[in-house]
């Protein structure tokens, strides 16, 4: 598993994607509730109203984009995997994991 913690400033932006880093699926693990103006996309499927805590999963391929047009900065997690089920925990407990590595 990969995961790349991530912090979106206002006007921030990812770019349509389908980079899966070599996994086959891609879950995103939002750190905040959804604030207006702020957007998650699949497969042209806007994603809104996440809940802290809350997350999504897409396939290998499928496009993906972020944006962040609100006057708050927005973080989310987003993990790289081959298992489909994942849970927050796993999460977690990856980013520890790789935590400890840099001590």
């Amino acid at each position: 598993m990969i995961v790349d913690y991530i912090t979106q400033i206002p006007g921030g932006f990812e770019t349509p994607s389908n980079d899966y880093k070599g996994k086959r699926y891609r879950t995103v693990l939002f750190l905040d509730d959804f604030k207006i103006a702020q957007f998650y996309e699949v497969n042209n499927v806007l994603i809104r109203n996440w809940k802290k805590h809350e997350l999504f999963t897409s396939e290998y391929g499928e496009e993906y984009a972020s944006m962040n047009l609100s006057l708050v900065t927005r973080k989310f997690c987003v993990a790289y995997h081959d298992n489909r089920k994942i849970s927050m925990l796993d999460i977690i407990n990856k980013l520890q994991e790789n935590i400890g590595d840099i001590q």
